[in-house]
């Protein structure tokens, strides 16, 4: 027993072998771990390289059901493929192709290739190249991996590239067909003058075959023609231009000793860098054409000759009676050259029948094959010959007459050819449109219907009538003096105007155009006569409306000098009435009676000489169309009777006032008050013209402006207006004063009776308004004022009174004048009201005091015209930044800066300088109090 057991030496041993065991046993457990971890960690980058990779990749079995995909891109989500059959996705057409290739990579581990379409609910078809690989395990191919790379662009872009290639194949065989086929000779020569290409037809008109072409120059092929077309290429090549449609002639290897013609062009060959390589030469051969062309002229000589020395004359004519080919004879027949009638047709020749007579004639000739008759021409000079025609139709020679014709005037008899003149010319007199006479020793022998009617005779009254009693006096003279000229033969024809007499003894204008004839052997004039009332009236209506123009054109020069100068003068005029009321003011304060009384004395003189003076530059702002105006639809009809009363009582008691307005009178669209003016300004006017009695009197009716009553005023348009007419039986006015009366400072007025503004007003207003007026006056008939507005549809607007309102304040204003007087005074009222006043003498330096003020501005009091940025520019710069701002427009004139709209909108007013501090305060209280 006690040999069984181990020593304790060999249970250390059996211990420690036990413990190293143990060590080995954990080590081998770590380095498991490591490789698990190591793995995993491998398989996450597999993974996301798999699901972010820009190919399908997917796995299948030997069945071909995929395993795995790492997306899609045919319509199904991940979920939906994996687990079905790869051949879901790919048209029947290709199933077999699949198989098979999967079969292989199965057998043999070898990965490959193949190309398929995809099925899917995609719009566009899709292809696909697929890599198919084996994945192995225990050694055996298990599954298969596909990567498919979408190749459809590739595929369109080969489909198009193998389409385009086609096309260019074709197109090279129809363009090679077409050059051996053309019948024009086409070669391609280097510029050694080889050729490079040549066509069968240029083989065959050189003699020579296309292959013994090939290789060699035009020096070997045609050597009696290089030298020639040498010099001809030498514009080819050296300026790379084309020669165009050259003749060439001379002798080739088919016909040696024959000369023959061809047309030929080149064109220059250039590489892609612009250089001259070679050439295209195209010829035509047009030996039998030249051969046809000399034949033909020989032929066209004799023909020629023969017509020429023949006394009858001849005509080549088409059907539509054109004349194609004359001859000499005929020529010397009618006095024309044979150019001028080349350029003619039967119609100019014919002195019988009319265009309409000869077409006919044409078509009874084409029917029956030929014709002779007998017809008159008339020559060159106007004088008609007998001829007798001989006519033949020739259809096959391109529908063409030929005529033979004689001159049988010496078989007519002298008096039946003056008769026959005689009687043609009576009916061509009788239906004329236009005035015609024969005269002879100054009296009428023969008048046409028209020119009775012109003067208002019967034809039988005017015969034998001395022609100068139908002459008023002043025009007889130079009448008597061109009739004998023409007879004296010194002038053969005149044409010339003057008045004639009518039967009643109304002067009518009258152009004549007369010349010398011969009247039964003794000398006459024949005279075509046109009434040309017509053409006068347009004459002085026309220099009516240019007189219009100067006018106008004037009056705006003058206007933009009135309104500067109102500008200028309306600043001053603000300082004094601004200052004058403010001492008046002042003065209700004062203790000292005496001094007070005198000073207020001189003060209200100089207020009241300032609103004279502020009246006068209203005025001149009316004139000049640069004042503010407040438009309203106003009742031209009930304006007037409303002011019926007030108008009689400024007039005299010796002048008879009747007013004659129609009860249904249109609207018009204008300021209340400066059409009040208007009418005022009139009256005015017309009762100061008749200086003992007369009788004045006011019309006012509707009225249509047509295009000829636009066309008499300037800037008129056609349409609906409301004329208002003043008239008197005063003086009148010369043509002279006619031509200033609209003009400022012009009177005709004593000194001190008249500042010479009242028909400037008018003007101005009325062109302001876009209306148009029109004067008629004479010495001592009287004159007549008519002004046309145009008509609106539009109810009368009704009249508004201001509500009063108090005038100080605490708000902040912003005064912004470039007039320092203007300002002081405007600044230092604002202040005594109350208010917070910020000062700027220009835009530029309100938009700076604005910035720096920061707070607040509750009103801008701004002129309108100041230099580099005027008050309309100011006042949208600072709505910007203060949009509930309210604005006070001042100026003595805008400048066509602001309308009624723009000035006077909703937070706006405007204030025409001069004006007065308490007008100002009322203004800009009653905005700060709009809501």
């Amino acid at each position: 027993m006690g040999s069984t057991l181990k020593t304790r030496e060999e249970l250390q041993a059996e211990l420690q072998r036990l413990q190293a065991r143990l060590v080995e046993l954990e080590r081998t457990e770590a380095e498991r771990e490591q490789a698990v971890a190591a793995l995993r960690e491998s398989e996450e980058r597999w993974r996301s390289l798999v699901q972010n990779a820009p190919n399908i990749i997917f796995t299948v079995d030997q069945e071909g059901r995929i395993l795995f995909i790492n997306r899609t891109v045919i319509g199904f989500t991940v979920e939906q493929v994996v687990g079905s059959s790869s051949y879901n996705y790919v048209p029947a057409e290709f199933h077999d192709t699949m198989r098979k290739t999967f079969a292989r990579v199965f057998q043999t581990g070898e990965a490959e290739d193949y190309e398929s379409e995809s099925l899917g609910d995609h719009c566009k078809p899709a292809w696909y190249s697929n890599r198919i690989g084996a994945i192995r395990k225990n050694g055996k191919v298990d599954t298969a991996i596909v990567i498919a790379s979408d190749i459809t662009e590739r595929k369109r872009a080969d489909k198009a590239l193998q389409e385009g290639e086609e096309r260019l194949q074709e197109q090279f065989r129809e363009l090679s067909l077409v050059y051996q086929c053309s019948p024009v000779g086409l070669s391609v020569l280097d510029r050694n003058l080889r050729f490079l290409r040549i066509n069968q037809r240029l083989a065959e008109i050189n003699g020579v075959p296309i292959e013994e072409h090939l290789g060699r120059t035009i020096f070997e092929v045609v050597p009696d023609l290089a030298e020639h077309l040498q010099r001809l290429w030498r514009p080819v090549f050296e300026k790379g231009e084309p020669v165009l449609d050259v003749e060439i002639q001379g002798e080739t290897l088919k016909t040696p000793g024959e000369q023959r013609h061809w047309l030929a062009s080149y064109f220059p060959v250039k590489s892609a860098a612009g250089e001259v390589t070679g050439l295209i030469a195209a010829v035509s051969e047009i030996t039998e054409r030249k051969r046809a062309e000399d034949e033909l002229r020989r032929s066209e000589e004799r023909h020629r000759t023969i017509l020429h020395t023949t006394m009858d004359g001849f005509w080549r004519v088409d059907t539509r009676g054109r004349l194609l080919e004359v001859n000499e004879s005929y020529c010397r027949m009618s006095g024309y050259s044979m150019q001028e009638l080349l350029a003619m047709g039967i119609p100019d020749l014919e002195a019988i029948e009319t265009a309409s007579d000869i077409a006919m004639h044409i078509r009874n000739i084409m029917a029956k094959g030929s014709g002779r008759f007998e017809s008159q021409h008339r020559r060159k000079n106007g004088t008609v010959f007998d001829v007798e025609v001989s006519v033949q139709y020739q259809p096959a020679e391109g529908r063409q007459f030929v005529a033979f014709l004689r001159d049988i005037t010496k078989r007519k008899l002298a008096e039946e050819a003056l008769h026959t003149s005689e009687e043609k010319f009576k009916a061509l007199a009788e239906q004329s449109i236009t005035g015609i006479c024969l005269i002879q020793d100054g009296r009428f022998v023969y008048v046409n219907p028209r020119l009775a009617e012109i003067l208002d005779f019967r034809q039988e009254e005017m015969i034998a009538l001395p022609v100068l009693d139908l002459v008023a006096e002043p025009d007889r003279d130079m009448v008597r003096e061109n009739m004998r000229n023409r007879l004296s033969g010194e002038v053969l024809s005149v044409r010339y105007t003057f008045h004639a007499l009518k039967k009643g003894g109304t002067e009518v204008p009258l152009e004549v155009h007369g010349s010398v004839m011969t009247h039964r052997t003794r000398p006459a004039v024949l005279a075509t006569v046109l009434d040309i009332s017509e053409r006068k009236r347009a004459e002085e209506e026309r220099e009516d409306l240019e007189a219009q123009l100067r006018q106008a054109q004037k009056m705006q020069v003058v206007g933009q000098l009135a309104g500067g100068v109102a500008h200028d003068f309306n600043n001053i005029l603000t300082a004094i009435l601004g200052n004058a009321e403010r001492l008046l003011v002042r003065m209700e304060l004062s203790s000292d009676e005496i001094p007070t009384e005198v000073t207020r004395s001189g003060l209200e003189e100089i207020k009241f000489a300032a609103e004279r003076a502020a009246a006068l530059t209203r005025q001149l702002l009316a004139f000049s169309r640069k004042e503010i105006k407040r438009s309203v639809v106003l009742d031209l009809g009930r304006l007037i009777r409303d002011k019926n009363d007030m108008l009689r009582r400024i007039l005299r008691e010796d002048i008879v006032f009747d007013v004659k307005v129609a009860s249904d009178t249109r609207r018009i669209r204008a300021d209340a008050a400066q059409f009040e003016q208007v009418i005022m300004n009139l009256v005015l006017n017309a009762r100061d013209a008749m200086r003992t009695r007369g009788t004045l009197t006011i019309t006012c009716a509707n009225t249509d402006f047509d295009e000829v009553q636009a066309a008499a005023h300037l800037g008129a348009k056609p349409g609906p207006h409301v004329m208002l007419a003043v008239s008197d039986t005063g003086v009148g006015m010369s043509k002279e004063t006619m031509e200033h009366m609209f003009e400022p400072f012009f009177t005709t007025k004593p000194t001190g009776k008249g500042t010479g503004l009242g028909l400037a007003t008018v003007y101005g207003i009325v062109r302001q308004t876009g209306g148009h007026i029109s004067v008629e006056s004479e010495l001592g008939k009287g004159s007549t004022f008519r002004v046309y507005f145009p008509a609106v549809e539009e109810e009368a607007s009704k009249s508004e009174t201001p509500p009063s309102v108090e005038v100080g304040g605490d708000e902040v204003i912003l005064v912004c004048e470039d007039e320092e007087l203007v300002r002081r005074g405007v600044c230092k009222d604002l202040r005594a009201a109350g208010y917070t006043v910020l000062e700027a003498e220009n835009g530029k330096h309100a938009l700076d005091v604005a910035a720096g003020y920061g707070d607040k501005i509750d009103l801008l009091v701004s002129d309108v015209i100041m230099p580099e940025m005027n008050g309309k520019q100011l006042a949208e710069a600072m709505t910007t930044r203060y949009p509930e701002m309210r604005i006070v427009f001042v100026s003595g004139y805008t400048d066509d800066v602001l309308d009624d709209k723009v000035c006077r909108g909703e937070g706006r007013d405007f204030l025409q300088k001069p004006f007065a501090p308490n007008d100002l305060l009322r203004r800009v209280r009653n905005l700060l109090d709009q809501s």
